[in-house]
Order: C-alpha cells, then sequence, then structure tokens
C-alpha cells in the first residue's frame, strides 16, 4: 500500500532577535533542498529579511496577499531548484495587529496560517517558516501551524526568550515537538557555558549539531546568497548540511520542556 507524503512544517522562533533565526531558515532550506527534499520557506517577518537573502526582486503575492484574499492562487517565487518562497511584506505587522483583534472574537482565528497551508503543504517534503522577533498574533499563527520548533540559542539571553513561548504553547493547547540549535558558537566563554546548561537541563531536545560563528554566513546573507553559493566549504555550509541532515533523519520527538 501507498503511503502519504508527511510534509513536516518547522518555524524557527525565539522572542529574542539577533539569534541567527532566518540565518537558519535560509541556509536549512538551501541544505535541504540540496539534499533533494522539496522546500517551501515561508517568511512571517515583517522586516522581509528571509524575503531580501533569497530573492533580489518579489514577483509573486506575499505572505500578507493570501492572509487576506483567500481567492489568491499560490504562487511561490522560486529561489532555486527544489527550493520556494512565500515572500514577506511590511504589511505583516498591520496584519498581526488585525488578527489579535480578531482572536478576541474568534479563537479561530489563531489558525489562519495552518489554515492557509493546508492548501499548499502536500506539494512539499518541508515547510519552513521565519518569525518575527517579539510577540503577537503573528507569532501565536506561526507556532499553531508548526508541528516543531527550532529554537536558536545564541547567548545566555536567548534562553528567557525561548521560555516565554510555553504561554503561546499551552495555551492554545498545542502539542509541538521542539528542539534547541545553538548558534554562533566558539569553543569558549558563554557559549561553553550555555551548552553545558542545555546538555544537563534539556539534553534530549539540543540538537546535536552546533552552528559555529562564521563570518561567511553574514556575508552570505548581506550579498542574497546561502552559505552553499557563496561559500561551500566554510564552517557554516558544513554545519547546516550537518543541521538539515539530523533533523532529515529524525521523527517527531518530545514536547518542549518548559
Amino acid at each position: 500500500m501507498a503511503t502519504t507524503k508527511k510534509t513536516r512544517i518547522i518555524t524557527v522562533v525565539n522572542h529574542k532577535g539577533g539569534v541567527g533565526k532566518t540565518m537558519t531558515a535560509a541556509n536549512l532550506g538551501a541544505a535541504l533542498a540540496k539534499m533533494g527534499k522539496t522546500v517551501l520557506l515561508v517568511d512571517a517577518d515583517g522586516q522581509c529579511n528571509l524575503t531580501m537573502q533569497c530573492v533580489e526582486v518579489v514577483s509573486v503575492p506575499t505572505l500578507s496577499d493570501y492572509l487576506n484574499n483567500d481567492d489568491i492562487e499560490v504562487q511561490p517565487q522560486q529561489v532555486s531548484k527544489k527550493l520556494f518562497l512565500i515572500p514577506g511584506s511590511s504589511a505583516l505587522d498591520a496584519d498581526s495587529h488585525n488578527i489579535e483583534l480578531s482572536i478576541e472574537e474568534d479563537a479561530g482565528a489563531t489558525r489562519y496560517m495552518a489554515d492557509w497551508l493546508e492548501k499548499v503543504k502536500d506539494e512539499y517534503d518541508y515547510i519552513i517558516i521565519d518569525s518575527a522577533p517579539g510577540s503577537g498574533a503573528m507569532l501565536v499563527n506561526v507556532i499553531v501551524a508548526a508541528d516543531e520548533l527550532i529554537i536558536p540559542i545564541a547567548d545566555k539571553f536567548s534562553i528567557p526568550g525561548a521560555k516565554k513561548l510555553t504561554q503561546i504553547i499551552r495555551a492554545n493547547n498545542k502539542e509541538v515537538s521542539g528542539h534547541y540549535l545553538l548558534t554562533k558558537q566558539t569553543r569558549w566563554g558563554v557559549s561553553k557555558q550555555i551548552k553545558e546548561l542545555l546538555l544537563e537541563q534539556a539534553s534530549e531536545n539540543l540538537y546535536h549539531t552546533a552552528i559555529r560563528q562564521c563570518e561567511e554566513l553574514n556575508k552570505a546573507a548581506a550579498c542574497g546568497m546561502s552559505i552553499f553559493e557563496y561559500s561551500p566549504k566554510s564552517n557554516g555550509a558544513e554545519d547546516y548540511m550537518a543541521l538539515a541532515k539530523e533533523i532529515n533523519k529524525a521523527t517527531k520527538d518530545k514536547d518542549m520542556p518548559f
């Protein structure tokens, strides 16, 4: 009997900015595509950093367009072979406010993103959502839509930001697996302390792969390229390919241990 492909929807999220969310969404997506997986990136951040890293010019409707008009045909923009993008828009900030008002009257408004993804998810092996820092209705939507969360941890201030996700998950009765991803890591100092802390408190929910501090990752983003295009032999390329292989190998795991 033939089995139905199960699309994995992964949201990259942390309340704190500057921890490597967009870097992870872009390069993990590129790595999975290089492995032959069909990947859809979704830019749910009004700053549109993922969009700017992936394409020079937006030539298709944005996520805001889809969330505000059910009749628009979904037309992702191709980034590379097997890698596609739903662009972000500065209008997403207003959308988040409008959704927040809707949630007060209808709890179903927390599922706008999840319901929209139902239209497209069967076409992809992976859907990776890049979320905005902070909180708000859009953050609730991208968490409710996810099967899995990746929570980048770059410094000691990233951990409280990660723990704030607990309230959203519990308030929406959401069952979601998730893992912490160490980013911007060095061999000493705070990086070592954070790793030891997470190994002690949440070892089953910490990726074996860590993303080392790598200037080529920043340069790749500035050039609008994935690390595999910009510097395929760099530590950054090695680490994100290792992460992609680890994620592709794994199945749905335990809930977040908050």
